[in-house]
């Protein structure tokens, strides 16, 4: 090759890497995602939620965030424009979630994720969107990866899950003290959470156990507990796996007490899906299903009207109560709806009311709600303990 022709190619190598890094360079410059302000007559939502598969009643979510959408709506939208939900089934599977987030957020344009349903999931997903500051607001899930601080985009409503576990901690230490106890627990960014409340509480537990969601067979775990004369079981599952467990005891005349998270609970049809549920308890942040607390009323009455066929149960209360601190945001926005005016104004929020209690954020603080008590099983229905309360604003702190 002659001199002439080598520094032909040399120059054109050159300016081709270049530009390369001049393009590269504005794209880590710029890693925001698009659809930061909104330009239309329309706010779009997205939302992730098992629809289908093993773990889809907790999909039940997408109805009550509906229903919530829906009636807004019906009373005129926010600022003049109308809320519309895109929501895509990822079968509680943290890469579906991760594509479908991407989806939502490059292709469908959405403003928000909202209402998005379980730990393993959101984990995948949540400091990527932080970082393209896309707003994540009222997840499913109490993990405390989500209530770090730092997270400017990330709004938590759920009470973190050590307060769940400190719940049920601190009520088999009242009325159980001294009793063999055992946990079965979600070995992830959910179970372990829980765990570390309940031992937080009693120092420690005879036996755990822990499982991977996609697990079925539960009889090898009760026959061990049986065995071990377990008189105490909390249960850190997810909505299938509990029923698996509990149904798995009354088949094997295994009686402890049990005492399940409030993941594990809520969903229409649990009396009937669990045979021998009376005298189960469980954690709970939400008013009872049929309570006549204003809120549960008001969402049950939307359910009737807007999602008519599917139940006032407590999953598709989690996507009301999504709606209700979106919307809580939206509607305080004075000006242009961008994605850090909505950010600015939910952290004005203080002592907001909802279906969950009252919750309050700032610039400082994403914690969301505190409080959680116990319900009982009862005829058929679920009772709320007397006494029963935990705070666990002390457990955010930490």
């Amino acid at each position: 090759m002659s001199n002439s022709m080598l520094r032909l190619v040399t120059n054109l190598a050159a300016g081709i890497a270049c530009a390369f890094l001049t393009s590269y360079a504005a794209v880590a410059a710029d890693p925001l995602a698009p659809g930061g302000t909104v330009t239309g007559d329309t706010i779009v939502l997205g939302q992730t939620a098992a629809q289908s598969g093993p773990q889809a009643p907790i999909g039940a979510s997408k109805w009550g965030l509906s229903a919530f959408i829906a009636s807004v709506n019906a009373h005129g939208g926010v600022a003049g424009k109308k809320l519309r939900l895109i929501s895509y089934d990822d079968g509680y599977q943290p890469a579906q979630t991760t594509a479908l987030d991407k989806k939502l957020v490059y292709e469908d344009g959405v403003f928000a994720i909202v209402g998005s349903i379980g730990s393993p999931t959101t984990a995948a997903v949540y400091k990527v969107l932080n970082e393209a500051h896309v707003p994540l607001v009222s997840m499913g899930s109490g993990s405390p990866l989500f209530y770090q601080p730092g997270l400017k985009y990330v709004f938590p409503s759920w009470p973190i899950y050590t307060t769940d576990g400190k719940t049920m901690g601190a009520f088999v230490k009242k009325h159980f003290s001294g009793q063999p106890a055992a946990v079965i627990y979600q070995d992830d960014a959910f179970g372990k959470p829980i765990l570390e409340g309940i031992k937080s509480e009693l120092g420690k537990v005879d036996v755990e156990i822990p499982y991977v969601p996609s697990q079925v067979d539960f009889s090898s775990a009760v026959i061990k507990l049986k065995s071990a004369g377990i008189k105490v079981v909390m249960l850190a599952t997810i909505a299938t796996s509990g029923a698996q467990i509990l149904n798995q005891m009354a088949s094997l005349d295994y009686h402890p007490t049990r005492i399940l998270t409030s993941s594990a609970c809520g969903y229409g049809g649990i009396f009937d899906a669990i045979g021998s549920l009376d005298g189960a308890y469980c954690t709970a942040f939400l008013p009872p299903p049929g309570s006549a607390d204003p809120q549960w009323a008001e969402f049950a009455s939307a359910m009737g009207k807007y999602a008519p066929g599917h139940a006032a149960d407590i999953y598709a209360a989690w996507g009301w109560l999504a709606g209700q601190v979106t919307y809580a945001g939206l509607e305080k926005i004075k000006g242009p709806i961008t994605r850090d005016a909505f950010v600015a104004q939910l952290e004005t929020l203080h002592d907001f009311d909802t279906i969950a209690g009252k919750i309050s954020y700032s610039p400082q603080r994403h914690d969301g709600g505190c409080c959680q008590l116990l319900w009982q099983a009862k005829g058929g229905k679920w009772g709320i303990v007397p006494d029963s309360a935990f705070n666990g604003s002390a457990a955010m702190t930490k």
